[in-house]
């Protein structure tokens, strides 16, 4: 999952880019506050994005693939 952290003050966005037949680019993106426990919000990101892939029939995101990891 390429995961992308942005700390806007006392809110944070967690974004991973999925893939979904039919979209050119999609990006699935969790806000909360800049306290959030990182791992867990990237690894339910991770599960939600694996699940709207098979969903969809698109190929679940790859793990390793450049970005942030915790």
């Amino acid at each position: 999952v390429d995961v992308r952290i942005q700390d806007e003050g006392d809110l944070a966005i967690v974004s991973a880019e999925i893939s979904v037949p039919g979209a050119n680019n999609a990006t699935l993106s969790l806000v909360g506050p800049s306290r959030m426990d990182y791992g867990k919000a990237m690894e339910m990101l991770k599960l939600v994005c694996e699940m709207i892939g098979d969903y969809f029939g698109g190929n679940p995101p790859n793990e390793g693939e450049g970005g942030n990891k915790a």
